[in-house]
């Protein structure tokens, strides 16, 4: 989704995005893409770039979710860790001449969303708990587990620290049930 997203709001032409997305592609012999989110691939290539002539001050940059940079900057997702002189970038003009600046606010290992960028119409996305009815039903019918995801005041909506440090704000609806949906095919 992140690499899928970025291509709309980008303003590369399709010519320059593929010459760069090549010569990305083959800084480490395998011409294959970059995988988004994935940070030691991002500087491994960084560093493979670095060392060609003429590119010492070049820059790659790959998808990379916010949510999932503040994740595993503070130590909270697992997987590859943020390696040093891997940093997310800034948004500079958003389409309507606003500076959004960076995603993150703080440093590492205490990075949170900036509410600002993600406020943002192009750039906030809502990410919600997905559960099928017949699970959310029996389970919202125990008391121990509706406290911990129905309501404004339940666990997940007023632990803000914790969702933060996952790469994510607590969302104005957090809580309510009141958002449905069919179920998708091959889905149970």
């Amino acid at each position: 989704g992140t690499y899928a997203f970025w291509n709309t709001v980008t303003t590369a032409s399709a010519a320059a995005e593929n010459t760069a997305t090549t010569l990305c592609n083959n800084l480490l012999g395998t011409n294959v893409r970059a995988q988004e989110n994935n940070a030691a691939d991002l500087k491994a290539r960084g560093d493979a770039l670095a060392a060609t002539a003429g590119e010492a001050d070049s820059q790659v940059v790959i998808g990379f979710s916010a949510g999932a940079y503040i994740a595993k900057a503070n130590g909270a997702a697992s997987g590859d860790p943020i390696a040093a002189n891997v940093a997310i970038g800034s948004v500079s003009d958003n389409g309507a001449g606003v500076n959004l600046g960076s995603p993150v606010t703080g440093t590492a290992p205490n990075l949170a969303p900036n509410a600002t960028y993600f406020n943002a119409a192009t750039f906030g996305r809502s990410v919600y708990n997905v559960f099928p009815t017949a699970v959310v039903t029996s389970l919202f019918g125990n008391d121990d587990i509706k406290s911990l995801f129905v309501g404004s005041t339940s666990a997940i909506c007023t632990n803000t620290t914790v969702v933060e440090k996952f790469g994510f704000l607590v969302h104005g609806s957090c809580g309510s049930t009141a958002t449905k949906g069919s179920l998708i095919t091959g889905q149970q």
